[in-house]
């Protein structure tokens, strides 16, 4: 199983910590996962959709 991660680039500390819970819950999954960094929130529903 493939994963994408989109996460905005707005609030960085608190999303590295994000994508860092998300990344680790793929892996224990025994999944790969890729990661996509949003401009805004707006771009956040668009990229999810481009990788899906």
């Amino acid at each position: 199983m493939r994963v994408t991660v989109v996460a905005a680039q707005w609030h960085e500390r608190v999303m590295r910590d994000l994508v860092t819970g998300a990344l680790r819950a793929v892996e224990e999954a025994g999944a790969q996962a890729s990661v996509v960094r949003a401009v805004g929130s707006f771009e956040l529903p668009v990229l999810a959709a481009a990788a899906a």
